[in-house]
């Protein structure tokens, strides 16, 4: 594991504080350039365009870049909302203060901007506001901020589509559109419709090199480039491979690090003739703040590791005698939720450590191959870290850890392996720290196919179908595995299997998943309060109540077991709607059961 030499810091008007990390150049090695990586925002942003912007981070600072990449307000760690007011000229300011904060920190005086999606197109956008940028490096940019807004509300739509929700707004006044869990107010779409590259009409930087995918090379792009020339910039194309994908939501892990090395890669080539300038006044900040008021980002573990950002409540709301709530895998959570939840649980009086467990986030691994996973191999190590941590920094001594689908199993696993834990918030749990991923796809073929079974309620017929059999056309044919009777077939073969293992093992049938009650029995006699909060249906619970039903519903009167179930949501809680009735159901609970002496 190499050592960290990245600072996490906020900067910028401690009232609408910035969050950002930076990323130092070696003096022997100094170019000279400084590079602000801008991320997009919105949906787009949380978690993968994140990850990408930090292995470029790494590769320019190896070809000696400075380099800080940060969050719009009210995207990522940043303080705000997408609901606040003037949303553009706001993003378009917070450029100008990153730029502010770079120069201060690095001493460079050569400025290159560099953006994914909107936020290149943002970088472009405050670029050609000022004369000192020397280079723009965009990734994929949307050319209109028309686009953007088309773009993200009609995957909104889709998603509603294809996961068969109802339309529904949270409650109280919404003016805007929805997209994909993120609020483009009236005013916000009226500006970004205001947005149009090919209306630039000053030269924004020197040299500009635009990344992306071959077949995004069409009229849009030639036209940009075509207009940046006539305004006096050299300006040209850098392709990626027809494979990557167009859409940085549907990235592999194993392409982050391969469009990375692109960008890096055309952010060099505009400055080949920069190589080892010397550096001029010291590194120091001159607006940044180590924390933005309440929010604090922490390094810990071994080697400063572990990466996480501590909401404590504001002074004379705090109370030292409630626990820690610890949140996991990723610090942002799915949709931004974490970052809403911290802050609202921390005006009723309770810190929260958002956590980027080891290779999620900002938290450090030993290799590649381990980053990216669900379920981290040093999850209960992490977590007992972060306890240690927080209980010399804040003299912490009682925990609740919480997280969402595979989140949720790593934190009841947390609850059976620390005495510190005294609570639990469990949302969605993937497998119930059961970890039988195989079954849970099996059970899901069976949910998407289940409208089939009244066809095969003739015994004769089951029979056939169990044994790969079918009658078509008076002749007896094997069944296509990848056809929906095939997938039905598997999930009728698993229910019977477990049916015949309970039989023969009643404490353990179903390969182990009758020890989930006992799991929750167990914490609870501990005194652990336990919070289950599911949307009906979920793939997770559905299993767990089809295998130990009436073990679930006894639990239900014991004292320190809550279950919530929720209807018109999806698995992530991705709507505002449905954002709205997690937060409710997490309030809810802290204010009834953690906030009473």
């Amino acid at each position: 594991m190499n050592k960290r030499t990245a600072v996490p810091f906020y900067f910028g008007p401690r009232s609408r504080a910035l969050f950002g990390w930076y990323h130092p150049a070696a003096a022997e090695s100094s170019r000279g350039v400084g590079v602000v990586l801008c991320n997009t925002v919105g949906n787009e942003a949380v978690g993968v365009a994140q990850k990408t912007l930090l292995y470029v981070a790494e590769h320019l600072v190896k070809a000696g870049f400075s380099v800080l990449r940060f969050e719009f307000h009210g995207n990522g760690d940043s303080m705000g909302y997408q609901s606040d007011a003037d949303r553009v000229p706001t993003w378009l300011d917070d450029i100008d203060l990153a730029i502010a904060e770079l120069r201060a920190r690095s001493g460079v005086e050569k400025m290159c901007l560099a953006g994914i999606r909107l936020g290149g197109t943002l970088a472009i956008t405050a670029a050609a506001r000022r004369k000192d940028i020397n280079s723009l490096l965009l990734w994929d940019p949307y050319y209109t901020g028309k686009k953007f807004v088309g773009d993200q509300t009609t995957l909104h739509r889709v998603f509603e589509a294809v996961s068969a929700l109802p339309q529904k707004w949270p409650a109280g006044p919404v003016d805007g559109k929805e997209a994909l869990g993120f609020l483009l107010s009236s005013a916000t779409i009226a500006d970004l419709g205001k947005i149009d590259l090919l209306a630039i009409d000053k030269c924004p930087a020197q040299k500009i090199c635009l990344v992306g995918p071959a077949r995004v090379q069409q009229k849009a792009g030639e036209a940009l480039l075509k207009h940046l020339t006539a305004l006096g910039a050299e300006a040209k194309w850098q392709l990626l491979a027809d494979q990557l994908s167009r859409d940085i939501q549907l990235v592999t892990n194993a392409s982050h690090r391969i469009i990375a090395a692109d960008i890096a890669a055309g952010i060099t080539s505009m400055h080949e003739d920069d190589l080892r300038m010397p550096r001029t006044a010291p590194a120091t900040a001159t607006s940044a703040a180590p924390s933005s008021g309440n929010e604090q980002p922490l390094l810990f573990g071994p080697q400063d590791s572990l990466f996480g950002v501590l909401t404590s409540p504001a002074p004379g709301q705090s109370d030292a005698d409630r626990p820690v709530v610890i949140t996991m895998v990723h610090r942002l959570g799915p949709n931004r939720n974490y970052v809403r939840m911290a802050r609202e649980l921390a005006a009723l009086g309770f810190s929260v450590l958002r956590l980027d467990l080891s290779g999620r986030g900002d938290s450090m691994v030993e290799t590649p191959e381990e980053e990216e996973n669900p379920y981290p191999a040093r999850t209960l190590a992490d977590v007992r870290d972060a306890m240690d941590f927080l209980e010399k920094k804040i003299s912490a001594k009682r925990f609740i850890v919480a997280g969402l689908c595979s989140g949720a199993d790593l934190a009841l696993q947390c609850s059976l392996d620390d005495p510190r834990v005294v609570g639990l918030v469990m949302i969605n749990p993937r497998t119930f720290a059961h970890y039988d991923i195989p079954t849970l796809e099996t059970l899901l073929r069976s949910q998407e196919l289940g409208k089939f079974m009244g066809k095969f309620l003739d015994k004769k017929n089951w029979l056939k179908l169990l044994r790969g059999e079918f009658s078509k056309g008076g002749e007896i044919s094997k069944v296509d595995t990848k056809s929906p009777l095939g997938k039905l077939a598997d999930a009728i073969k698993l229910k019977l299997k477990t049916r015949r293992e309970e039989k023969r093992n009643p404490q353990t049938g179903g390969g182990g998943i009758k020890t989930v009650p006992g799991n929750f029995r167990t914490i609870g006699q501990r005194g652990v309060k336990t919070l289950l909060l599911v949307r009906k249906g979920d793939l997770g619970v559905t299993y767990v109540d089809a295998n130990c039903g009436k073990a679930m519903r006894a639990l239900e009167n014991t004292k320190n077991f809550r279950r919530v179930t929720v209807t018109d949501v999806d698995h992530n809680f991705t709507t505002l709607y449905a954002q709205q009735e997690l937060m409710r159901a997490i309030t809810a609970h802290f204010s009834e059961v953690h906030s009473k002496r």
